[in-house]
């Protein structure tokens, strides 16, 4: 009776195993469908006479290298200058007070993009006279 639990034993490692490989398999798979991600690192507010901001993107390709980037403002009181719109991290200049939207797009070396928007608020004075972190 013992061999015949020790068979078991042996025989369920094996099935774990298995399911195991599967998993890991299908989440590689996964990973893959999701071809290329990007995000945006910047200051969500800044308080004139600050006219001036850098603003970061990155981009990760699952299924190739990323070949562009490319920064647009789609919205805003007036148009800032865009120093280089076309790298991952570049200065954003010329601010007046108000609301801006901005877009990060990243495409990869198979043709897929994908953007991120950044809404940025730039106040005349300090809403809250000095208790934020500009």
């Amino acid at each position: 009776m013992k061999r015949f639990y020790i068979i078991l034993f042996a025989v369920s490692i094996f099935v774990l195993a298995a399911a195991g490989f599967s998993c890991k398999k299908d989440k590689h798979s996964q990973s893959a469908l999701q071809s290329i991600t990007v995000d945006a690192i910047v200051d969500r507010s800044i308080v004139l006479p600050r006219d001036t901001l850098t603003v970061h993107g990155t981009a990760v390709s699952y299924s190739g290298s990323v070949v562009s980037y490319h920064w647009t403002e789609i919205s805003g009181p007036n148009q800032v200058t865009i120093a280089n719109a076309n790298v991952a991290s570049t200065l954003l200049s010329g601010f007046v007070a108000g609301v801006y939207d901005f877009k990060f797009t990243a495409t990869d070396s198979n043709g897929k993009t994908a953007g991120v928007r950044i809404v940025l608020t730039v106040y005349a004075t300090d809403p809250c006279n000095g208790c934020w972190d500009y």
